[in-house]
């Protein structure tokens, strides 16, 4: 649903063309970013291109090498969706070594709500997962099945809890109306 937020948020924004700088491809937690990403594009009647897709590793560095590499791939990008902040300040890094004004001419959003977001230049706008409630609950889940192992569903699964991620709008994907 993160990734849905986002990417919703760049197009309510006025931007048509949002590339993904999603994880690695083995990761789960990329698969349902980009997942995200895709099922916003296709609400808003837009085209899902392999090329509006870059991959990085979750660090800095292949965040910045994915920017190069999409932005080689699909000029046309004036946003981006990128699958972590600490990807996202690569991203950030590299389009400041290309003169491309974020988010003038290309608005982010990045995944997670890390500290460093608030202090980026300009300010990341992110997905804030609720990652103290999801620690809180999933000790109170152990705590249920170590007391009582045979409350257990049949397959031996308790139901999962479904926590919301919050979309934090800062300055990086706040453009004027004459820039869109």
């Amino acid at each position: 649903h993160g990734g849905y937020l986002a990417t919703q948020h760049l197009l309510a924004s006025g931007c048509e063309h949002v590339g993904l700088i999603a994880g690695p491809v083995a990761w789960y937690a990329a698969e349902m970013r980009r997942a995200g990403w895709e099922m916003a594009l296709r609400a808003a009647g837009k085209e899902v291109a392999p090329r509006a897709i870059a991959v990085g590793d979750w660090t800095p560095q292949s965040g910045e090498q994915a920017f190069y590499a999409l932005l080689a791939a699909y000029p046309e990008m004036d946003a981006v969706f990128v699958s972590n902040d600490q990807m996202a300040m690569g991203a950030i890094r590299a389009a400041t070594d290309l003169n491309v004004r974020i988010p003038e001419d290309i608005a982010m959003a990045g995944f997670d709500d890390i500290p460093e977001a608030a202090f980026t230049q300009p300010r990341l706008t992110t997905i804030r997962q609720p990652v103290v409630e999801i620690g809180r609950l999933s000790v109170v889940k152990l705590t249920e099945r170590i007391a009582d192992p045979g409350e257990a569903a049949a397959d031996g699964h308790t139901p999962p809890a479904l926590l919301q991620p919050e979309l934090i709008v800062r300055a990086s994907s706040q453009r004027r109306k004459q820039d869109v």
